[in-house]
């Protein structure tokens, strides 16, 4: 069966790509777009302009005069105004919560188009609220103490005169907050629709440049969406593209076609538009209920084995995004390729929790006799955080700590070049929080960037979160002026901000298994549906947004209600049957959030189709039934094909792959023989290959006129200028981030990367500086060097950082951003599976490619500790390599045991049994490790 964008696609390239130059195709989501352009692109059979591909939201907020404001700073402007028209004198923290709440009323009133001053009325007789509102909600009888202090509910109506007070009080907050923000043209989402919608006449010559709109996919409209649709219909170069099923469509009952009815007559589908639909055609429906939550994900394995489904055109729907981590654990082995495409709550991380302990320490400071005294307590639980735990420094801080048995320690001896040297230091007002919190995280990723020695790419991208929005709250603080003078005020603000964080991943959305939230679901179809989490409570979910709208009134006033939002989650349901094949629901009968332990009511209804049938099992959880299998890959003729490739040179071997290889046979086999795509790695974050390669070439640009010249200390402090450093360094930035668009304003993650680089680049200019003078030979080189491996004549490819001369010997440098190892015990030992010893076999194959011109010498310069002289040095044996020839023969010989299994027909590729190397593997999702 054709999904929908396949159809929608063969029409309009049928009927109008003539036309495309001047075309814009409007989707409710990205995702979807992304799908349709490679629909598209196999569609067309000539060259042609495409499209221009949007979002309903992109097109209006692009198209708007006003630009959408940060959400922190419209709850404090709202406070502000809220103060100054009730009299309330609420601190800011008290105040956030419910100044989210009233920020999500007007988003809603002015998405819907509500007169607001109607809404918010004057009710001047008390038995008006009993028949306009009837019951208050436990929610807004909290919200009326929140504001007014305890009420007496039992006597006399009080809470409702309270709340009367305050509700004539919001309409001249909602006015002069808009006026305010249209004064410095700033707006909330809801804001922007309205105004825009306002003066469509005025934007008219933008819509009727276009020869066709084509509007796609929609459901669920609010008001100010709807008059945007009226109007582009009146200009006649508008067509509407509805995606339904029959089977509820036709049932004026069914809430899945609620909405989708009501857009049909309003914006009729072209009448020869036709496409592809079925969910009362055969299909497989399955149903599993597990007796614990985590049990839903345990599962997994068993699904895609005994249903013999492949991750191609399968989806993963996770009705509750905390399912997330227990899903990606739970995949099973031959899972080649996972997308996620959906956000992940920061609140109950270990990063988050880490800022809570530094919060915490501070909270317990105290001052005695002009000394620092901390709660050993909290000392120790940041100690032996993970960030932590495995830092001798950490480890060495606590046995002292320990020796002393005190509750309480005076400010320990710390290294100022020690990052403990920052986390025990006492911040000197609340004021000041948000800068130590920042600068405990700033060195935490420095300091772990690329190596991540307790940091996992969540983890890390988390980190970059909590920053970003702690810089907003510190510039909300200082520009503002806001006074925080106790710690418990700042702690509340701040965890109310951070509690709401959401980490979003991204993935290549064209292959490989989806893994998505119920909205990102909307105008795809997969021919395999596995929804987690289908319990009652959680889709549809049982409790509506919190509003301070009484349920009535926004009923009456035609905002969304919870009726609105069950049947928005009935049509996303109903859509994902609409062209699947297999589904497979799971769910648990255990207890959830919100006390329910039964199947969805969509499912049940699903039960009670006679045209359809659910195949239900129970699944018992019993421990250990999906425990992790070695994966073993036989060699093939096929796979040894494509090795000898590396035999005549057609491939190219390198010292990077041989230690893929040497660490983890089966690593080799997905990276290099088939190639495998690495799994997705989490967004708006520079990699450490992408860090490091910034790194490289900046150096490599400072120094390129110098090639062939002695490098005197007066040249290198030339070098070193901070002018000299910050344009280079934006240069490659440019080139290698921004793909030569750089940014008028660096912030938030490429700020705080920029900053990292820049001081590791003056760092390893300070090296130089010392170590001059000496002669650049060259920098980013290609040489080779040529071995023998099975009576073959192999040659290995390699780039070397950078050499130099200095006094008359060769210097071949490798530089690493992360931590290294240049110490081994033995040859056998710098051979064995470890990931440590990389760095190692790295550059001595490097300094081997030139042995034959000079005496040369391997360095391995980590630019973190390169001042220390720590890691320059590399030895075996407790014998520093001073001359690469004095290692030749018994180096060579080793590397050529690992060539010689590596061309062994008989040797299959498995996986290493050091597991310390899966740590920050690219496929261990695939290996479950």
């Amino acid at each position: 069966m054709k999904t929908f964008l396949e159809s929608f696609s063969e029409h309009i390239v049928t009927n109008y790509s003539d036309d495309f130059l001047n075309s814009c195709v409007i989707f409710p989501s990205r995702r979807s777009g992304i799908f349709f352009r490679k629909q598209l692109a196999d569609n067309i059979n000539k060259t042609c302009w495409l499209p221009e591909i949007t979002t309903l939201n992109e097109f209006i907020t692009e198209n708007s005069d006003t630009q959408l404001a940060d959400n922190l700073q419209l709850i404090y402007k709202l406070y502000k105004v809220f103060c100054s028209k009730t009299s309330i004198n609420e601190n800011f923290d008290e105040f956030y919560f419910w100044g989210q709440v009233i920020l999500s009323d007007f988003n809603d009133i002015d998405k819907e188009l509500v007169d607001a001053e109607k809404l918010y009325t004057n009710l001047s007789d008390i038995k008006q609220i009993d028949s306009t509102f009837f019951e208050l909600t436990k929610e807004q009888l909290d919200a009326i103490k929140q504001f007014w202090g305890d009420v007496d509910f039992k006597t006399k109506s009080s809470g409702k005169e309270k709340f009367i007070v305050l509700w004539e009080k919001l309409y001249p907050v909602y006015k002069e907050f808009n006026e305010q923000l249209s004064n410095e043209k700033y707006g909330y989402e809801g804001k922007i629709y309205r105004n825009f919608v306002s003066d469509l006449n005025l934007k008219s010559k933008k819509f009727i440049s276009y020869k066709h709109i084509f509007i796609v996919g929609f459901n669920a409209l609010s008001k100010a969406e709807k008059e945007l649709f009226k109007f582009l219909q009146k200009l006649g170069n508008t067509q509407f593209f509805w995606d339904y099923d029959s089977f509820y469509y036709d049932d004026k009952n069914h809430e899945a076609g609620f909405f989708i009815r009501e857009m049909l007559q309003q914006f009729p589908s072209p009448e020869k538009f036709q496409f592809e639909t079925g969910i009362a055609l055969q299909k497989s429906i399955n149903l599993y209920s597990t007796q614990t939550i985590v049990g839903q994900a345990k599962i997994l394995p068993e699904i895609f084995k005994n249903s013999n489904i492949t991750n191609e055109n399968t989806v993963l729907v996770l009705a509750d995004e905390n399912m997330l981590l227990p899903v990606l654990y739970s995949l099973p082995q031959n899972i080649s390729k996972i997308n996620v495409t959906m956000s992940y709550p920061v609140k109950e991380t270990t990063s988050l929790q880490f800022v809570y302990l530094l919060l915490e320490m501070q909270g317990n400071v105290r001052e005695k006799s002009n000394k620092i005294i901390f709660n050993s307590k909290d000392v120790l639980s940041i100690l032996s955080h993970k960030f932590f735990k495995d830092i001798n420094s950490a480890k060495e801080l606590k046995n002292e700590i320990i020796k002393l048995n005190k509750n309480y320690i005076e400010q320990i001896v710390i290294n100022k070049n020690d990052i403990f040297f920052k986390v025990f230091d006492k911040s000197k007002t609340p004021v000041t929080y948000c800068k130590y919190i920042c600068d405990i995280i700033f060195e935490i990723i420095s300091s772990n960037l690329i190596l991540n020695n307790n940091i996992d790419n969540l983890e890390k991208q988390i980190l970059y979160s909590i920053y970003r929005e702690t810089i907003k709250l510190d510039e909300l603080i200082n520009n503002n002026k806001i006074e925080l003078t106790k710690h418990d005020t700042f702690v509340k603000i701040f965890k109310q901000v951070c509690e709401n964080i959401k980490v979003s991943f991204k993935g290549e959305p064209l292959a490989g298994l989806q893994i998505m939230g119920v909205l990102e679901t909307r105008l795809l179809d997969f021919k395999n549906i596995i929804l987690i989490s289908a319990n009652e409570g959680v889709i549809p979910a049982s409790n509506a947004a919190m509003s301070l709208i009484p349920y009535n009134l926004r009923k009456g006033f035609g905002l969304q209600t919870l009726e609105h939002q069950d049947a928005i989650f009935a049509y996303h349901f109903y859509h994902l049957l609409q062209r699947s094949v297999n589904v497979f629901f799971i769910y648990s009968s255990s207890q959830n959030d919100n006390g329910k332990s039964e199947a969805s009511r969509f499912i049940h209804q699903l039960r009670f189709n006679q045209n359809l049938k659910v195949n239900e099992y129970q699944v018992s959880d019993k421990p250990g039934v999906f425990q992790n299998k070695n994966i073993l890959i036989e060699r093939t003729e096929k796979i040894n094909l494509k090795i000898n490739k590396y035999l005549n040179n057609e491939l190219k071997l390198s010292p990077s792959s041989i230690n893929t290889y040497i660490n983890c046979k089966l690593k080799f086999y997905f990276k290099h023989i088939i190639k495998l795509k690495e799994p997705d790695e989490l967004t708006e974050d520079i990699d450490g290959i992408a860090f490091g390669n910034v790194f490289h070439k900046t150096l490599a640009l400072l120094y390129q006129k110098y090639i062939g010249q002695n490098v005197t200390e007066s040249i290198v402090e030339n070098i070193k200028t901070n002018e000299n450093i910050e344009v280079t360094l934006k240069k490659i930035f440019s080139e290698e981030i921004f793909k030569n668009e750089f940014p008028d304003n660096l912030s938030g993650i490429y700020l705080l990367n920029f900053q990292i680089l820049k001081k590791y680049l003056i760092r390893l200019l300070e090296f130089d500086k010392k170590n001059s003078p000496f002669k650049i030979i060259g920098i980013e080189m290609n040489t080779k060097f040529p071995i023998k491996a099975n009576n073959y004549d192999l040659t290995i490819d390699c780039f070397i950082d950078r050499c130099i001369e200095k006094e008359g010997k060769l210097i071949v440098q490798d530089f690493k951003t992360g931590n290294i190892e240049s110490k081994v015990k033995d040859f056998e030992t710098l051979f064995t599976a470890n990931y440590k010893y990389s760095a190692m076999r790295q550059v001595i194959i490097y300094a081997l490619s030139l042995e034959k011109t000079n005496v040369v010498k391997p360095e391995l310069l980590s630019v973190r500790k390169v001042l220390t002289n720590e890691n320059n040095k590399i030895s075996i044996e407790k014998n520093e390599i001073k001359n690469i020839k004095e290692i030749k023969n018994e180096f060579v010989s080793h590397l050529q045991l690992a060539l010689n299994e590596l061309f062994d027909k008989n040797i299959p590729f498995a996986q290493t049994d050091k597991t310390e190397n899966c740590k920050y593997c690219e496929y261990k999702q695939i290996c479950r490790r």
